[in-house]
């Protein structure tokens, strides 16, 4: 299981970092981006529309590739946690000893997590619940 979920995520990858590497060699050599040859799957997914090639500052485009490569890290990252956790969430099998470590994961994945700000207002909401129910409770009406 775990081979597979790896073998998928390399490949997904693989798949958008080819697909980056091409998006940006278009823009360097200004080509029109419908003038790629599409793949089977693209051209089944839309239909052909002539787009104008874009003209973008160089800090657009350096904005545009820091945040590729920060979302391909945060995917990468999420995807090798869900490869650590997933084993213990599947297996059947569970030995008594790693049956304390999977109830902890469930545990914490049920608890909401707040922050100060999370905590400040569920502070305030839980006294105006209090001051809610005295008034009520002292307005017989």
């Amino acid at each position: 299981m775990k081979n597979a979920i790896a073998s998928i995520m390399k490949e997904a990858l693989d798949r958008c970092q080819s697909r980056l590497a091409e998006l940006v060699v278009q823009r360097e050599t200004g080509a029109c981006l419908d003038t790629a040859p599409p793949t089977s799957e693209d051209s089944a997914e839309q239909p052909a529309v002539s787009v104008a090639p874009i003209k973008l500052s160089d800090e657009t485009e350096a904005s545009i590739e820091r945040t590729a490569s920060a979302f391909k890290e945060h995917v990468t990252s999420v995807l090798a946690n869900l490869l650590h956790a997933v084993p213990l969430m599947l297996d059947k099998k569970i030995a008594p000893s790693d049956a304390s470590g999977l109830q902890r994961i469930q545990n914490l994945a049920r608890r909401p997590a707040t922050g100060r700000r999370g905590s400040r207002l569920l502070g305030m909401l839980r006294a105006y619940q209090q001051d809610a129910v005295k008034r009520l409770n002292a307005n017989p009406s």
